[in-house]
């Protein structure tokens, strides 16, 4: 069994023939231009297909599934449906036979999820749609054979913190956040993704973890521009988990790769000149700049 799965921007009007013959289109050009997607689409072992459809927010989620067999079922579009039965429980044997589907079930749970919660002010009816995380769960929990468990696990959480932070429910909130600090805390990353990582904290106002994060990077040789001035906005903002010789020295760090840039930063944000070492330097260095 195959599956693809793709997303492409729509602004939810209605489609006339040639919108839709433009749209599938755009849909199989992209597919066939994917070598993993394309090699669904040709496997000879696959003898019937069908397609699937979904809108979000300007966004049109498409699916394409390929099998060896169906069942047919009565009143539907196309009589050749995959393996179609009843089942009490989300999860059953079909899926866990087929985890690719299963996989692709779960990042999609993630992408619309996401796209609907881009918008923080999702009203009541349309939030009231969206899958709770708990039922999701049970279902990944059912894969955790899968060589990419871990990384499919952390866009769960990642998802799932959105989700109940919107719903107030810190508790469940807090165990999808301390997954991903622990994910992360045990894998390496490069400094880019660092700083991405760091404004997903200062996000959720956990700036001590943006702090602890990159004061352990500043003696890597990949430590930045971008990473240290992140690194001196933040422990300015948040100075209490460092000592005063600790927030002298990155605040210093950042000084010292880019002056200019410093001193326009603590000109914008005089604020600042309250702690008595960015004053200092801002009076001996930066009132005499170019």
């Amino acid at each position: 069994m195959g599956e693809n799965i793709l997303f492409i921007g729509y602004k939810g009007k209605k489609l006339k023939k040639k919108d839709i013959e433009i749209i599938a289109e755009e849909i199989f050009t992209n597919w066939k231009n994917s070598p993993k997607h394309y090699e669904n689409m040709i496997n000879p072992q696959f003898k019937l297909c069908g397609f699937g459809f979904a809108t979000g927010k300007n966004k049109l989620y498409a699916t394409n599934v390929f099998g060896t067999k169906g069942y047919v079922i009565e009143g539907q579009v196309s009589n050749n449906a995959f393996g179609i039965k009843s089942y009490n429980k989300i999860c059953d044997n079909f899926l866990s036979e087929n985890s690719n589907l299963m996989v692709n079930i779960g990042n999609l749970y993630c992408i619309v999820v996401a796209d609907i919660l881009d918008s923080w002010d999702v009203n009541k009816k349309v939030f009231s749609k969206i899958l709770s995380p708990d039922l999701v769960k049970d279902c990944i929990s059912e894969f955790s054979d899968y060589e990419d468990y871990d990384k499919m696990l952390l866009n769960y959480h990642i998802t799932a913190s959105r989700y109940y932070g919107q719903n107030n429910d810190y508790t469940n909130l807090k165990e999808s956040f301390d997954f991903i600090v622990d994910y992360f805390k045990n894998s390496s990353l490069n400094i880019n993704d660092e700083i991405k990582l760091c404004l997903f904290f200062n996000n959720w106002s956990r700036y001590d973890l943006c702090i602890e994060f990159l004061k352990k990077r500043r003696n890597d040789p990949d430590f930045n521009e971008e990473a240290a001035f992140l690194l001196a906005q933040t422990s300015l903002g948040y100075p209490d988990v460092l000592t005063e010789e600790e927030l002298s020295s990155i605040a210093k760090g950042a000084f010292h790769i880019n002056k200019k840039r410093w001193c326009n930063w603590i000109n914008r944000e005089f604020q600042h000149q309250r702690n008595r070492m960015v004053k200092e330097i801002y009076c001996n260095e930066c009132s005499t700049s170019d």
